[in-house]
């Protein structure tokens, strides 16, 4: 990257967007439930257990494609597990893990049932539909070799010491500012297998400590508790959308040499 003004912001952050509400689509004059329309186009959806339990119907699939659907609490309390089962009843929708299920899709659409029985009646479901490539590789059983600290540097001794590799440039006094959980930051080493680079620093959407591995679980991850708001993010979602589980790290700089690089890796 080729520098020419006197004074550049860096940034960098990592996000998750919620997706769009449906509804139950509850017909209380016929007494029956229409399905839940959801587009498998789109990553999340959140629906809606006002009678207890909804039908869903996912539609824009690929003809015998392999699908994941997670189907779990918008808002975890430790009681709520919703249960699925294909429509018709069937062994075509198969339980991997608790909240996460499998399908192989004969038409363009599937549909199933989604039940709350251990939920609130109004609870707040997310479903999220992904195409899976390789049912027979889906978890990877063994760590990835890297190390993750917490507390072997401060915030500003990770771009102060750890970042910056060279006489490149010079970090504002008092510019350097995180936000986001005390846990979605920290320092990494021991990667060069796993990332091709030895050391860094390394921001997620949930707890740093769980890059190590094993990713033995479809849905390991977090809601973090130190998420932090970003207006200018926000500006470019719609109402139906949230920011969730932001971790940003910020700081300004001079440059002192006409080229600066970096190198980064999004896993």
């Amino acid at each position: 990257m080729f520098v020419s003004s006197t004074r550049w912001t860096f940034l960098l952050l990592i996000l998750i967007a919620g997706n769009v509400l449906a509804d139950t689509n509850y017909n209380s004059l016929l007494n029956i439930q229409e399905p839940v329309v959801c587009s498998a186009r789109t990553t999340r959806h959140f629906i809606s257990l006002d009678q207890g339990s909804a039908l869903v119907r996912f539609e824009d699939l690929t003809p015998e494609s392999n699908y994941h659907v997670f189907v779990l609490p918008a808002n975890p309390d430790g009681s709520c597990l919703p249960l699925a089962n294909s429509l018709p009843l069937n062994d075509q929708l198969i339980l991997v893990e608790p909240g996460v299920y499998q399908f192989k899709s004969d038409n363009a659409f599937f549909e199933m049932e989604v039940n709350g029985a251990t939920c609130a009646q109004d609870q707040l479901l997310s479903l999220s539909i992904a195409k899976a490539k390789d049912l027979s590789n889906t978890f990877s059983t063994v760590p990835q070799g890297i190390e993750i600290s917490l507390d072997q540097y401060t915030v500003e001794e990770l771009i102060e010491t750890v970042f910056i590799g060279g006489d490149c440039f010079q970090v504002e006094p008092g510019s350097i500012q995180y936000e986001g959980d005390e846990e979605s930051v920290g320092f990494f080493s021991s990667g060069t297998d796993a990332l091709n680079m030895e050391e860094g620093i390394i921001l997620s959407t949930g707890r740093v400590e769980n890059s190590v591995g094993p990713n033995a679980k479809y849905n390991t991850g977090n809601w973090m508790q130190g998420s932090a708001e970003d207006p200018d993010l926000e500006q470019l979602l719609s109402d139906d959308y949230n920011l969730r589980d932001r971790a940003s790290l910020e700081f300004d700089f001079t440059p002192t040499s006409e080229m600066i690089s970096f190198e980064f890796v999004f896993a």
